[in-house]
């Protein structure tokens, strides 16, 4: 089971997940297929893409085959404007709409240092091409199939965007450019688009595992014992659902989901507190 089996966000929960059409980027892998497998429990019909590794796509529509909900596969890259259409005009195609985008495909700390042996190094030190297609992957690439998406939505008066970030602290970490500034960025764009969005029943929310996760990005990063990659699973279900509706410009986080809690109070539990004003520095 890829979400929770039992209690108030037991398979009862979320009805209207059923027959949702859902964009996972980096669905690969990781966290995305681990959200991609529990919405597709649910019912949802989810396109998955990945930019270079299109076999982790099949693998995981393997793993989706007795699920209720349908995984269609696409490879993809969301640096190129192209494939963001393209990508939209596939789920289109396959399912006849597109409800909700996961903005989950990035680049991680762990590419940036494959040029120094895995050490942390200072930003002048860094590899500057790697750190160029970082915030292009992680910022550009983000925006461009959020606008891709987004257009859609905004024409059909519904849609949900969710954008996977990291914690406050890896932000602004030393040696840990470009990865946590592109991210910081990221968060920064998702309260303006929340905003923007808001009158046209498309919300825009953040979710963020709350730790170092066990996936491929970040293999030797921490030495914490790391987060499952499916710890996310149970709030991607609230922020793709009805359930989620006027509740936008949110940061979640999902270690601190209580999966036996009443969907409405996980979801209060998990919501950061709302600041007036940034706070970076």
């Amino acid at each position: 089971m890829y979400s929770p089996v039992t209690g108030p966000q037991g398979p009862d929960a979320y009805p209207s997940l059923a027959g949702r059409a859902v964009i996972v980027t980096g669905g690969g892998q990781g966290i995305g297929r681990c959200m991609a497998l529990a919405l597709a429990e649910r019912g949802a019909n989810v396109v998955i893409t990945a930019a270079r590794d299109a076999s982790s796509l099949e693998d995981t529509c393997g793993l989706a085959s007795a699920l209720v909900g349908r995984i269609a596969t696409l490879q993809a890259d969301i640096r190129n404007l192209e494939d963001c259409d393209r990508t939209v005009a596939f789920a289109l195609a396959e399912f006849g709409a597109v409800h909700a985008l996961v903005n989950n495909a990035a680049r991680g700390i762990s590419y940036v240092r494959e040029t120094t042996g895995g050490d942390a190094v200072p930003f002048w030190e860094t590899d500057r091409a790697r750190w160029a297609e970082t915030m292009t992957t992680n910022v550009i690439g983000t925006f461009q199939m959020s606008a891709a998406a987004g257009t859609h939505m905004i024409g059909q008066g519904f849609g949900r965007i969710v954008n996977v970030s990291t914690s406050d602290r890896s932000m602004i970490r030393e040696m840990n450019s470009p990865y946590g500034p592109s991210k910081a960025a990221l968060e920064a764009m998702s309260a303006a688009w929340a905003k923007e969005a808001a009158q046209h029943g498309v919300t825009v929310n953040v979710l963020l595992p709350g730790g170092a996760t066990e996936t491929r990005m970040f293999t030797g990063v921490s030495k914490r014992v790391p987060l499952p990659p499916g710890v996310m699973n149970p709030a991607i279900l609230w922020l793709c659902a009805d359930d989620s509706s006027g509740h936008t410009g949110g940061r979640y986080i999902g270690s601190d989901w209580d999966v036996d809690a009443a969907p409405y109070a996980a979801a209060d539990g998990a919501r950061q507190p709302a600041h007036d004003l940034p706070v970076i520095m």
